[in-house]
């Protein structure tokens, strides 16, 4: 039975035998007849059904039984490598042996990217270095692999309110929308991520959480549209318009904008967060038949970049906790130093611990957060100047 499996449902439930039984011996297995209870077996036959790295296991097949949850984990894989077979004819067997890799270890991930390369996530650069080793000669067979230099992943945020309302327009110019952008406590993020905050809340009550903990006007959870990317990212869009006039009918259009914006910020195309987006004003033409969807769409996102790059936007990077904090970013090389100058008898573990601010302005040439975005957008295949804020917002 797999996490997700329902008493008396044939989902995430499945019935096949196990080929055999071993014992691990470092990284060679023998095979055994039987394993006494307390041990840790390896059960081989079944890892095309277990997908999700864990599964609740029995030998009887009418019993009453539920699935043990699967363990979750405080640690991020918050450091990224791009790999490639060197063998392009061997691309299969590196699918395969990220698969295993993923079930072998719980805190590592792995991703197909929009350009076509698959990045593993790790925790820090000792488990990429054993990971990377692991994948080639472990579950590739000792294929030769190609691994990029470690990058981080980082999200997009803003420290002010935007300096002035931004207007959009669509393309048939009949429909304008006006929007502005603040930042969102880090607190309050948190809770949305993890559910404390979430879209299907009762309004009174996210209202009365959003005020007394947080220090935001009660009204709010009534205002709230939608959170995004998803439906637990860290960022909002709020009806912030004056007046009653419903603006129901492009609603939905603004919300699948946001979700697409959110995702990929202007800055660098990494995920947002922390930023609240309110809708101040919505003109629209009387004629329906002048209200197109994707037109709408389209000029959501374009008011979400203008109002995320006029509130001061800033790149988010990683911390770890050491004894002091030390961005992720600036980490790469610690381990081999240290190991190096204390001969070997001190190994770091690194632990993701929050998220902060780049202090500086990634619009100021020059800067250090201007450099970083360059960098991301270049190993992104993205054009190294950024689209200017002309691009996306409309004058009138």
């Amino acid at each position: 039975m797999g996490p997700g499996y329902v008493d008396g449902e044939d989902k995430d439930m499945y019935v096949k035998s196990v080929e055999r039984t071993a014992i691990c011996m470092g990284k060679k297995q023998e095979t055994i007849e039987d394993v006494p209870c307390g041990n840790t077996v390896a059960l081989f036959g079944l890892d095309e059904l277990i997908t999700t790295g864990s599964a609740t296991l029995t030998g009887q097949k009418e019993t009453e039984a539920w699935p043990i949850c699967a363990m979750k984990f405080s640690v991020s894989p918050v450091v990224r490598v791009i790999v490639q077979c060197k063998v392009e004819s061997e691309l299969p067997k590196l699918l395969k042996g990220l698969r295993s890799l993923a079930k072998s270890d719980p805190l590592v991930g792995y991703t197909l990217e929009e350009s076509g390369n698959y990045t593993i996530g790790v925790v820090g650069e000792m488990n990429l270095a054993i990971c990377s080793k692991d994948l080639a000669e472990d579950y590739m067979g000792g294929a030769e692999i190609l691994v990029s230099e470690p990058y981080v992943s980082l999200y997009e945020t803003v420290v002010e309110k935007s300096s002035h309302l931004v207007m959009t327009k669509s393309r048939n110019g009949n429909n304008q929308l006006f929007m502005k952008a603040r930042s969102l406590d880090d607190s309050l993020g948190y809770a949305i991520e993890i559910g404390e905050v979430g879209p299907s809340d009762d309004p009174d009550v996210r209202g009365k959480i959003l005020s007394e903990e947080y220090g935001l006007e009660k009204y709010l959870g009534k205002k709230i549209w939608c959170f995004g990317p998803e439906t637990n990212g860290q960022n909002m869009v709020v009806d912030m318009r004056k007046g009653d006039k419903s603006v129901k009918e492009i609603e939905d259009y603004i919300v699948a904008g946001f979700q697409e914006a959110s995702k990929k910020g202007a800055l660098a195309n990494e995920p947002m967060k922390c930023i609240s987006f309110e809708v101040r004003d919505a003109v629209l033409h009387d004629d329906a038949s002048h209200l197109d969807g994707s037109e709408m769409v389209e000029a959501a996102k374009r008011a979400i970049y203008a109002s995320q790059l006029t509130a001061q936007p800033r790149p988010g990077k990683m911390v770890y906790d050491i004894w002091a904090y030390v961005p992720v970013l600036k980490s790469f090389g610690f381990s081999a130093a240290l190991e190096e100058a204390t001969s070997v008898k001190l190994i770091p573990q690194c632990v993701f611990e929050f998220w902060s601010v780049v202090r500086s302005d990634p619009l100021e040439v020059g800067s250090y957060a201007h450099a970083l975005m360059t960098q991301i957008r270049k190993r992104k295949g993205l054009n190294e100047q950024m689209t200017p804020l002309s691009d996306f917002e409309d004058k009138p």
